[in-house]
């Protein structure tokens, strides 16, 4: 496993590797905050949306649960920086992932869960309530003590969620090819081995792994193979969201 002062010891300005660490930790976080700003963009403007309401709810539950988790840690650590960092980017994220939720529900209820709003909002809340549990639950379980365990996991369902959207469409509206292609970046600095990515330099206990690696091929392959399928697809309208 790994513990909260490993992440402030290898995080604090001075140590060996900060400097890779730093760009590792930007890169990875700015290309997420991307990927979430394209999915409310495309929803606002095409009453439509490029991840299934499961994805939402998964990533609802993750960044509040770690949202909270990243305040106490700030609080219990003098305000370091990467945990008030993290709890802020957290919040913001939930904020973001809520908007798409309510947007899904207003303009896509029937499509999403084949009833009426009322019964598509009841739905929704035990998606999210079921994440909750998933989460917390597996937290708990592996003593993950600082969401190290839980963060690289969700780009593993950034790399395939999209594609379910994809297949179930069968067009590009709601989708992005600049979405689909920050999901492909995300995924190979996610996986990226150690000195490069940011989850196998800072915990490379429990990810500079043979495993790890491997299921980043497998994203990897799924994250390129949906953006090969969207850009099969006709285009969509001039002055639509590319």
């Amino acid at each position: 496993m790994y513990t909260v002062q490993q992440i402030i010891t290898a995080m604090t300005p001075g140590h060996p590797g900060f400097v890779a660490l730093i760009i590792g930790f930007g890169i990875a976080n700015a290309i997420g905050l991307l990927e979430y700003i394209w999915a409310v963009a495309l929803t606002f403007k095409e009453k439509a949306g490029p991840f299934p309401m499961w994805m939402h709810a998964f990533f609802f539950a993750h960044d509040t649960t770690a949202g909270v988790i990243f305040t106490l840690l700030a609080f219990r650590h003098h305000f370091f920086w990467l945990f008030t960092i993290y709890a802020l980017g957290m919040l913001t994220w939930a904020i973001l992932e809520l908007v798409c939720i309510t947007m899904e529900l207003k303009y896509n209820a029937s499509a999403e869960f084949n009833r009426a709003l009322p019964g598509a909002i009841v739905q929704t809340v035990f998606l999210i309530l079921i994440n909750f549990c998933i989460v917390n639950l597996f937290r708990y379980l592996d003593h993950d003590v600082a969401m190290f365990i839980w963060l690289p996991l969700t780009n593993f369902v950034m790399a395939i969620g999209p594609g379910y959207t994809l297949l179930k469409r069968n067009s590009r509206q709601g989708s992005s090819v600049m979405l689909y292609i920050f999901v492909v970046l995300g995924t190979l600095f996610n996986f990226a081995p150690k000195g490069i990515g940011f989850f196998t330099s800072i915990v490379p206990q429990i990810y500079n792994t043979p495993l790890y690696y491997f299921a980043g091929v497998v994203a990897t392959v799924i994250a390129v193979y949906n953006l090969y399928q969207l850009l099969r697809l006709p285009a969509k309208a001039k002055g639509a969201i590319w």
